[in-house]
């Protein structure tokens, strides 16, 4: 294990993270009206010393970075990311600790889950680095450096397909470093369209960037108690829709699609199935509505039915969880739809969270094609996902990985109940699958109107490594807790 370059990665996402926290100081100086709070200045000491602590270990730290390593890097640089993002609600709010490292992983994984029942009350600063916390995360804080370390090489590639959850051999292996500023390019630009959106549908410019922030990067934190429906902003919500769906999808292909590589988009199943489960559970959802006739809704009112049920699908499909209104006093139908989106999650190489969309289709193909060799013993059909044949390790893994997932939220959701037994069935199963997923908000006593407050510290410390599980999909994190892996040798 080659530790040394693994501090040194350590100290450079610390550093990162304190030169965001001069950005946080700067807000809170435009904002205060009172004496500034000198919380800020705490946070930056402490996250320097780390900084400095880190890159001290790593002096002499020699360029290899194979695929224990990038693990490595990978679980430790969210651990710390998440420790040190904890710092300002400590030292500014002086909450639990418990409470501070739920918020700040929750903001990194861009879960959208919070601790805090009135984030209102919060000084604008705090308000700032929650929502740019989960930008940040959106496209991993590991990627961020693997395109940036340039001395890495091609050693950037391992922490991008560790977790990114892409297709890293899309990227060109001779311009692996070009390949991944392409994406955080892309990512800049689009969160540049977002803000302009959002302040041109009359947002203000402080609550358009931290609504970028959280939109682009499917975190869903807001600035209001009450979410983007504080706003009662059609225009806004049609804007979040839009630029939610292109936070979820592949940004790899956003990147073809750019090149004007057309056919390769269109041939592109998982990028086809993402855009068919937003329609057809939209229109579920809007019909299920209609014939609710819930309190707001007019049969004549056509277009404010059409918004809600497609905003709250897509918000919940692409893992951001924002809300409009309170999904949680809709009839149970539309609960068992909006819970599916839950697991599904959003496409691969993407910000959102959840099992993917190309494991939910190549599991479908694997589950037909093993029920027609239920009486066709000898048939041999090869399953193709984007256009690609998988291998006999892929078509092995899937289920395995889908099997893992189902197994350690079942045996989490166990045992929030043993330490909340208190909480609803509906609670316990929707809190497990929405920090796991990445999601934000659930049902029962953890709906889009409610917090995770009320849950005991050990529950919230269970949650937040769901939440960092679930965004690293399993491996990355898991493997921390194996001491083979910490083996000098295999």
């Amino acid at each position: 294990m080659n530790y040394k370059i693994i501090f040194r990665l350590l100290g450079y996402i610390a550093t990162a993270l304190w030169m965001s926290f001069f950005i946080c100081l700067a807000v809170e100086y435009i904002f205060s009206e009172q004496k500034l709070n000198e919380g800020w200045e705490i946070c930056i000491g402490i996250s320097m010393l780390l900084s400095v602590l880190f890159f001290g270990l790593s002096f002499g730290a020699k360029v290899k970075l194979f695929r224990r390593e990038a693990l490595c890097v990978i679980g430790l640089g969210w651990l710390l990311s998440s420790a040190i993002g904890a710092i300002p609600y400590v030292v500014i709010l002086k909450c639990s600790p418990f409470d501070a490292f739920f918020e700040s992983v929750s903001g990194f994984t861009t879960t959208g889950s919070s601790a805090f029942p009135d984030i209102e009350i919060f000084p604008h600063g705090l308000l700032f680095w929650r929502c740019m916390s989960q930008w940040i995360g959106g496209l991993g804080v590991v990627v961020f450096f693997a395109a940036i370390l340039s001395s890495l090489g091609a050693s950037s590639k391992l922490l991008f397909s560790r977790e990114s959850s892409g297709d890293s051999m899309e990227l060109d292996s001779s311009r692996i470093q070009s390949g991944l500023r392409s994406i955080i390019l892309l990512y800049l630009g689009l969160s540049a369209l977002c803000a302009y959106f959002f302040y041109y549908t009359g947002v203000n410019a402080f609550e358009s960037i931290c609504h970028m922030f959280s939109t682009i990067s499917t975190g869903g934190f807001s600035t209001r108690n009450a979410s983007v429906g504080a706003f009662h902003n059609p225009a806004f919500e049609w804007a979040a829709i839009v630029f939610m769906i292109l936070g979820g999808a592949n940004f790899l292909l956003m990147l073809k699609l750019l090149r004007k590589q057309y056919r390769v988009v269109l041939k592109n199943t998982e990028l086809r199935a993402y855009l068919i489960i937003i329609v057809l559970f939209s229109f579920l959802v809007a019909v299920l509505l209609f014939k609710a006739k819930p309190v707001g809704f007019s049969w004549y009112e056509i277009e404010p039915l059409i918004r809600v049920s497609t905003f709250q699908v897509v918000t919940l499909l692409t893992t951001t969880g924002y809300a409009t209104t309170d999904f949680n006093l809709w009839v149970p139908g539309t609960h068992l739809l909006l819970l599916i989106t839950f697991f599904i999650g959003g496409c691969s190489g993407s910000t959102s969270g959840g099992i993917k969309v190309s494991r939910l289709v190549a599991s479908i193909k694997i589950a037909m094609h093993a029920m027609e060799k239920a009486f066709r013993r000898h048939i041999v059909r090869p399953i193709f996902i984007n256009g690609k044949s998988l291998d006999d390790a892929d078509v092995s893994e899937i289920p395995v990985f889908i099997t893992i997932v189902v197994l350690l939220c079942g045996l989490s959701a166990l045992c929030i109940a043993i330490f909340d037994s208190n909480v609803s069935t509906e609670g316990v199963i929707s809190a497990t699958l929405t920090c796991f997923s990445n999601v934000g908000p659930g049902f029962a006593e953890f709906g889009p109107s409610s917090s995770f407050a009320s849950l005991s510290n050990a529950s919230k410390a269970l949650l937040s490594l769901l939440m960092l599980v679930g965004r690293l999909e399993l491996y990355a994190l898991l493997v921390l807790f194996m001491p083979s892996f910490w083996k000098r040798y295999d």
